[in-house]
């Protein structure tokens, strides 16, 4: 092991590493998707050694999932003229309260 690194990564650290964002390494962080990530007092922690051994032996297919969508895109919002548009329908339709 390289002497100039420490032997327990904090997970930005870790996610520089593996050249991934920290936003994906806090999801996978949840799912157990990076080897040797345990949380530590509230902080998660990665072991340098199990996650150069990850990287040296190639990965594990399946060792790393990708997380499920947690968001849905959200709904496109209607633009003033749409909304003009259906203002003015609502307006004209015969049943509508005057």
């Amino acid at each position: 092991m390289a002497p100039d690194l420490p032997t327990v990564l904090t997970l930005p650290e870790a996610a520089s590493m593996l050249r991934i964002g920290r936003t994906t390494a806090y999801s996978l962080a949840r799912v157990g998707g990076i080897p040797g990530c345990r949380m530590i007092g509230g902080v998660y922690r990665v072991s340098l050694r199990a996650l150069l051994e990850f990287l040296e032996g190639g990965g594990v297919p399946g060792a790393i999932p990708l997380p499920a969508a947690s968001n849905p895109a959200p709904a496109r919002r209607r633009t003033r003229r749409q909304r003009s548009v259906a203002s003015s329908k609502r307006a004209k339709h015969p049943h509508s309260p005057e």
